[in-house]
Order: C-alpha cells, then sequence, then structure tokens
C-alpha cells in the first residue's frame, strides 16, 4: 500500500496525508502565509478599486495579512484543506469590518464621560455598541463579501501550497526545509 495514501487521525478528527519515510513533509510558516496573503490582498484591492474606485477595499490588506500569519502554519505541502480556505475567508471579513468598526466607534463614544455620565458606565456603553455595530456589519457586509473573499481565500492556499512544494517552508517541527 502506497505510503501517500495512508491516513492517520489528528487530535481534532481531520484526516492527514502520512507521508513516506524519509520524506519530508512541510508547511507554511506564519511569514510565507501572512506575506502571500498581503500580496493577494494588494492585487485583489487594486483591481476592486479600478472597477469601482473603492479603496475601502484596502481594509482588506492587513486583515489577510493578519489572517494568514495566524493560518498560514495550517497549510501543508501533502495534501489540500478546506479549512484553512474558509477560515481565511471569514476571518479576513471579520478582521476588516473590526478595523473599520472599532475606530469609529471609540471615536464617537469617547465624549460621553465628559458628559456626566461615570467613566466606567461611558466604556461598557462603548464597548457594546461597539461589539452590536460589529456585529451588524459583519453580517450585512461579511455576507456580500464572501464573493470576494472565497476567492482570494482560494488563490492564497493555492499559492502558499505551491510554494510549500518548491521548498519554501517549515518542517513540523519548525525547522526550514533542507532544500
Amino acid at each position: 500500500m502506497n505510503a501517500a495514501t495512508l491516513k492517520s487521525a489528528s487530535k481534532d478528527g481531520d484526516a492527514i496525508d502520512a507521508s513516506p519515510a524519509g520524506i519530508e513533509v512541510l508547511r507554511a510558516s506564519r511569514s510565507l502565509g501572512a506575506g502571500t496573503a498581503f500580496a493577494v490582498a494588494v492585487v485583489a484591492t487594486l483591481i476592486g478599486a479600478s472597477l469601482n474606485g473603492g479603496w475601502f477595499l484596502a481594509l482588506g490588506i492587513p486583515a489577510a495579512a493578519l489572517g494568514g500569519w495566524f493560518l498560514g502554519p495550517a497549510i501543508r505541502g501533502d495534501g489540500w484543506s478546506l479549512r484553512p480556505t474558509i477560515a481565511m475567508a471569514t476571518l479576513t471579513i471579520g478582521l476588516a469590518d473590526a478595523f473599520a468598526v472599532v475606530p469609529a466607534m471609540i471615536s464617537s463614544g469617547g465624549g460621553y464621560a465628559t458628559q456626566g455620565v461615570d467613566p466606567i458606565s461611558a466604556v461598557a456603553f462603548v464597548l457594546l455598541s461597539t461589539v452590536v455595530t460589529w456585529l451588524l456589519g459583519l453580517v450585512i457586509v461579511g455576507f456580500l463579501s464572501l464573493a470576494v473573499t472565497i476567492p482570494c481565500a482560494v488563490i492564497w492556499a493555492l499559492f502558499v501550497r505551491s510554494l510549500i512544494r518548491q521548498g519554501i517552508g517549515v518542517r513540523d517541527d519548525g525547522q526550514r526545509s533542507k532544500s
């Protein structure tokens, strides 16, 4: 039986391709995931801005880079995993929404403490209104944003996996590849 077709169950129940003895299986480093996500997001932002002038898409650049930093190590060179791709699409939306909502809500809520409201109530109001506004934006705008983030996440995962297969990656123990 071919060792590449063997499956071994991981801790969370996913199947992971077992590699033949002596063959190094690499995964993405955090910087590889972030750098690739940054590049894909810049291209998507430039295309979107040229089509409709919506430079608000630029919020997706730091959101994608941060998502790539966290999710990059989940991409391995020996198989395809849908989880990091879907997680990248949704995490990018959540982070970009937070980058837009949180500063706006904090700056608009700063005046409550000076209008006779105790500081703890003002902070609680700002936090609660920020979370509610973020969730509304996530549901309303986020659903529509999936039309952009899902293809970008697939492209990201394919690029990262391609780079890993070319030897740009790290072993599971964190060491750089020998090639």
